[in-house]
C-alpha cells in the first residue's frame, strides 16, 4: 500500500498579508533612510554653498575687520560661526568657508577666483590637516563649480599639466549641474561604502619603488604651497595658519615641518589645542571630527589665539 505524502498547505490569507505587510515596512525604512541621507547631504551641500556665496560678498567695512576662515572639514565641522563672531568681538565680522574634502589646490585656485571676484577680507585664516595639505594635485567639485572660473580651470590646467579627460572633467563639473550633482552624491555616498576609501587609497597609492619625502622636502613642499597662497592674498588680506587637532598620528609627526614652513615666511599660527591634548571623549565617531560641544570650545579659543597674534606689533597693520 502506498505511503501517503503530506501535502504542505498553502499559506492563509492572514500569513500572506503579514508577509507583505512585512515586506512593505522593510522598503519602506529602507527609503526613508535613504531619503533621511540624501536630506542631510543636500542640507550639507546647501551650507558649502551658502559659505562660498557669503565670502564673495566680503567688501570693506570702515569700523569692522573682515575675517574669512577657509578650508576644508576642519573648518565646515570644527568652527561654529556664531561662537567665533561672539568671541572676536564687535571690531570683527567671522565669516565660514568650509568644503569638506576640498584641497590646496582648490583653494590656490579658489583664492585667486575669490579676490578676482572682488571679495576682500582683511584676514584669512586658512585650515587643511598637515597631511592633506601635502595632497598631489586634486579638485573638488563644489569649489570648481561655485567659485572657480574658466580661467582658472585653464591656469590649474596649464600649471599642473592636466591631461585632457582631468579638464573635460573640471568643464564639466564647473558648467553641467546635472555632472555637478552625480559627482558630489558619489563623493559623500562613497563615505558610507565600508572599505571604500582603503580600497581607492591602495589603488592610487605610489608605487613601492617610489621614494618618500624628506624632512627637507616636506618642510621645502610647505613652504612653498604657504608662499603660493599668501601671493594670492596679496598686500591687503592677511594670511594666518590655523592647525586644527585630527587625533592622527601622521598629522602629529607633520605638524612641526609645517609649523616650521610658516614661521619662516613669517605667518601667524593660531593653534590653540595641541594635536592630541584633547581626549577622544570630544571627537566624533570618526575620530577626526570634533563634536559640536567641542567644535563650540574650539571655535571661542581660535578666536582668543586669533586676537593675540593680530594684536602683535608684527601683525598689527593691515595686509602681509
Amino acid at each position: 500500500m502506498p505511503s501517503e505524502q503530506a501535502n504542505p498547505s498553502p499559506p492563509s490569507s492572514k500569513t500572506k498579508l503579514a508577509l507583505l505587510l512585512c515586506l512593505l515596512l522593510t522598503t519602506g525604512a529602507c527609503i526613508e533612510s535613504l531619503a533621511h541621507l540624501m536630506r542631510e547631504r543636500r542640507q550639507a551641500t546647501r551650507l558649502v554653498e551658502a559659505g562660498i556665496a557669503n565670502a564673495l560678498l566680503i567688501r570693506p567695512s570702515q569700523d569692522r575687520r573682515q575675517v574669512l576662515f577657509a578650508g576644508n572639514s576642519l573648518v565646515y565641522d570644527d568652527l561654529s560661526q556664531s561662537d567665533l563672531q561672539q568671541s572676536l568681538g564687535p571690531g570683527f565680522l567671522a565669516h565660514t568657508a568650509g568644503v569638506p574634502g576640498s584641497t590646496y589646490y582648490d583653494w590656490r585656485y579658489g583664492l585667486r577666483a575669490l579676490f578676482a571676484r572682488g571679495s576682500q577680507p582683511d584676514v584669512l585664516v586658512f585650515s587643511i590637516s598637515p597631511s592633506q595639505f601635502l595632497r598631489g594635485p586634486a579638485a573638488t567639485p563644489a569649489p570648481v563649480a561655485l567659485l572657480w572660473s574658466l580661467r582658472e580651470i585653464l591656469d590649474y590646467r596649464r600649471e599642473e599639466r592636466l591631461n585632457l579627460n582631468q579638464l573635460t572633467e573640471l568643464l564639466l563639473e564647473h558648467y553641467s549641474a546635472f555632472y555637478l550633482m552625480k559627482d558630489t552624491t558619489r563623493i559623500y555616498l562613497r563615505k558610507f561604502i565600508p572599505g571604500y576609501e582603503s580600497m581607492v587609497h591602495h589603488w592610487t597609492a605610489p608605487p613601492p619603488t617610489a621614494v618618500p619625502q624628506s624632512a627637507g622636502d616636506t618642510a621645502s613642499s610647505y613652504k612653498k604651497r604657504l608662499a603660493n597662497l599668501a601671493a594670492e592674498c596679496g598686500t591687503r588680506t592677511q594670511l594666518v595658519l590655523m592647525l586644527s587637532p585630527t587625533n592622527q598620528a601622521e598629522d602629529e609627526a607633520l605638524e612641526p615641518a609645517l609649523k616650521q614652513a610658516a614661521a619662516s615666511l613669517g605667518l601667524p599660527i593660531v593653534e590653540p589645542v595641541a594635536e592630541r591634548e584633547w581626549p577622544l571623549a570630544k571627537f566624533r565617531d570618526d575620530r577626526y571630527h570634533l563634536t559640536p560641544p567641542a567644535a563650540a570650545e574650539f571655535s571661542k579659543l581660535v578666536a582668543a589665539d586669533l586676537l593675540r597674534k593680530l594684536a602683535a606689533p608684527q601683525n598689527r597693520a593691515e595686509g602681509q
